[in-house]
This record gives structure tokens, sequence and C-alpha cells, in this order.
């Protein structure tokens, strides 16, 4: 799409259904598009495609599965349980505080929108 696909009247249009403001890069009074150039304006985020990663230790990952269903406790909020489901398990450890981590990215069934992005959880792996 093109920049005027975005632009209506004096407002900035996203087709994203789910979208939140993720940062504003500029300031009242700031000069957009100097000499040219484009400009950052802001940065949604599409919370319905919103995933957790999940550092699991590589001794445990052969015991999960893509399709296993995950407990999802926020920090924020540790009475409240959410469930997920495991969409991805990285080929690739890395190396964290001296162990080898897999990031397991899970997907959360959060309908009522109680996850935050960035904020931290706790994921359970059913055994």
């Amino acid at each position: 799409k093109t920049a005027k696909d975005y632009i209506n009247d004096n407002q900035i249009v996203s087709d994203l259904k789910n979208g939140i403001v993720q940062s504003i890069t500029i300031n009242n009074g700031d000069h957009l598009g100097i000499q040219g150039a484009p400009t950052k304006v802001l940065q949604i985020m599409d919370m319905d495609s919103i995933t957790i990663s999940a550092e699991v230790d590589e001794e445990f990952i052969n015991s999960i599965e893509v399709g296993d269903t995950v407990r999802i406790v926020p920090t924020y909020v540790p009475d409240v349980t959410l469930e997920g489901t495991v969409i991805q398990i990285p080929e690739l450890a890395v190396e964290k505080d001296g162990k080898r981590i897999v990031h397991v990215l899970v997907k959360p069934d959060d309908p009522d929108e109680i996850l935050k992005p960035g904020y931290t959880v706790d994921v359970y792996f059913k055994k």
C-alpha cells in the first residue's frame, strides 16, 4: 500500500483490527519528511499475533511438542491462569547463564486481553 492509503484527512488509519500503538517517534511540532526522507511516525502492534517466548532448558526440550497446551501465569496478576499452545520449537539453542536454552514460542489464549506486551509471565509445560 502507499502512504496515502493510511491517511484520512488529518488522521493516520490502520487496517489492523486489534492494534495498539507501541511507540510514537515524533513530538508535537516536529517537521516530517525533511529533504524527502521518510519519517517513522509510530509503531503499531498487532495484538492478535502476540506470542510468548518461553525459555526451556535443553535437557527438557524433547518432552515438548508443537501443539502442546501450556499454562500461563502473568507475574503481575498471579491469581490469573491462561492457556496457550506451543507453536514453534526452534532447532537452535542459545547460551544463558551457563546453560543452553531454547526459546519456545507459545500462542496465548487471551480473550480478555490480560497479557501486556513486554510483561513477564511464567509458562508451565504439562508433563
